[in-house]
């Protein structure tokens, strides 16, 4: 990668980060550096790091940074036919979408409206593109299909 092994504790990657102009949004880089601080491995801060932050890596500003060198290495299952820059806009999006799910689930709201086979697919592509045998593997353990004739009507 650009920043290296290393890369939570880049100054380069950090000022590289998405900058939201109003103070009371999401802010990935002090996301980062508050993992960085506490935590003693690339690993454990990966782990620790909010779903918004993975989501911000998907934004523009870090296509030219980024993506345009390692997005087929990082995801060799990702379309072909599409160029690197509509990949990226296509993951940030499901990203989006995604997160938005999760978070309806983990504070207990209803998503009974929601199309839950389009938010599976979201969820699928997005391991598809990482790894094809872990989306199969995917697919043969899920119940979440089956179960959408079942449930309530709105």
């Amino acid at each position: 990668m650009v920043h290296g092994a290393t890369w939570p504790w880049s100054n380069g990657f950090i000022r590289s980060l998405p900058r939201p102009k109003k103070n009371f949004h999401y802010t990935p880089a002090n996301d980062l550096q508050a993992c960085a601080a506490r935590l003693p491995t690339t690993g454990k801060i990966i782990a620790e790091l909010k779903f918004a932050f993975w989501e911000n890596i998907f934004t523009v500003g870090q296509e030219t940074r980024i993506w345009n060198k390692y997005f087929r290495t990082c995801f060799p299952g990702a379309p072909t036919q599409q160029t690197i820059s509509q990949c990226r806009l296509v993951a940030y999006s499901d990203l989006r979408a995604i997160r938005h799910l999760r978070n309806r689930i983990a504070h207990h709201e209803p998503v009974f409206t929601r199309n839950i086979a389009d938010d599976y697919q979201r969820i699928h592509d997005m391991i598809a593109w990482r790894s094809p045998v872990a989306a199969a593997w995917m697919d043969g353990k899920q119940t979440v299909l089956g179960l959408l004739g079942a449930r309530p009507q709105p």
